[in-house]
């Protein structure tokens, strides 16, 4: 891709008129660029997810696994009458980020423009995954034989394996699968590492107006897959 696409390619983004949550996307308005987003943050095909499974299988021995999802806070400056409602745990103020990746970092689903007091399971609900697979079924994503990897913030369903709780009485072979469990969900959290040590606008957007703030993590989310497609990679790497 020349450089001149690219240019274009950034500038459609930037003005994007809708993102992926839809509560910030207006009736009536269009969005610019959706079919880049399209070309590189999509839900895996049949013939993908083959070689995704497998990868992630030799990561730590788990059969099926497709994904791992997770949410990132992204700390934002929250409108005063709104401030409660983006006040995180740490008590800062954070929009949080959802999605879905391979075992190599790709993003392949995202939801974003949630606010930072809301919990993990609650936007999984609320999330366009959630609503596809609730009305088309879990086939319409996972092929009758696909499941994601969440961590114990998320319920257990059948396209979505959590670790085993621990209540003081757990046996040897449920600590070993949450081991392994850990070993190949991390994918995720190397995920959002790479993005925030690649974009650090993400470490903290100062956007007048905060629906604004969901169409430069968008963006930053397209450019994350990009640069990965196109063998663009780096070291830094943050932590949250």
């Amino acid at each position: 891709m020349s450089r001149s696409q690219i240019k274009t390619m950034l500038i459609c983004f930037f003005d994007i008129r809708g993102v992926v949550h839809k509560e910030f996307v207006p009736q009536g308005q269009p969005v610019t660029g959706v079919f880049y987003i399209e070309a590189f943050i999509h839900w895996l095909s049949r013939q993908e997810c083959l070689v995704i499974e497998e990868r992630f299988k030799s990561k730590g021995g788990i059969s099926g696994v497709i994904g791992a999802i997770d949410g990132t806070h992204i700390n934002v400056k929250a409108p005063l009458k709104q401030a409660d409602s983006y006040t995180n745990r740490k008590l800062s103020k954070s929009m949080i980020v959802q999605a879905v990746c391979t075992e190599g970092k790709i993003l392949t689903n995202i939801s974003v423009g949630f606010p930072g007091r809301i919990h993990d399971a609650r936007i999984l609900v609320n999330s366009e995954l959630y609503k596809q697979v609730t009305e088309n079924g879990p086939s319409s994503l996972f092929y009758n034989k696909y499941h994601l990897l969440g961590d114990t913030a998320y319920p257990n369903r059948e396209w979505l394996i959590t670790p085993f709780k621990n209540y003081g009485n757990i046996t040897r072979r449920k600590t070993k699968f949450n081991y392994l469990h850990a070993k190949t969900r991390v994918a995720i959290e190397c995920a959002f590492g790479l993005l925030k040590g690649r974009w650090r606008r993400l470490l903290y957007l100062n956007k007048t107006k905060i629906e604004n703030a969901p169409k430069v993590i968008l963006t930053c989310c397209f450019l994350h897959n990009f640069c990965l497609v196109n063998n663009d990679t780096m070291s830094a790497v943050l932590t949250d």
